[in-house]
């Protein structure tokens, strides 16, 4: 046995950390420069508009994902909330 094991763990005995140097951040991509990507209350487009991120915005945060929507939180527009996967790439 190697010692590592891939599988499910319930969320309720997990925690997460951040390493500073092992961050990833994420870009708005495929948003047309007269335009935004909404970030909204839930992952919806049902849900409440809560904010916006720019065509060029990088240094996105996600803390999660669920299906096509993902969690957001942006350090350089202040804004938090969820948005498009289809729109959020890795830089």
């Amino acid at each position: 046995s190697s010692g590592s094991y891939l599988g499910w763990a319930s969320s309720r005995y997990l925690s997460s950390t951040t390493h500073a140097s092992q961050s990833i951040t994420y870009r708005v991509t495929g948003v047309a420069s007269n335009d935004v990507l909404w970030v909204r209350s839930c992952g919806s487009t049902s849900c409440e508009r809560r904010g916006s991120l720019a065509p060029n915005e990088v240094g996105i945060e996600i803390p999660r994902c669920d299906g096509n929507w993902c969690e957001v939180l942006s350090s350089q527009s202040g804004v938090s909330g969820w948005a498009s996967r289809r729109y959020l790439a890795r830089e």
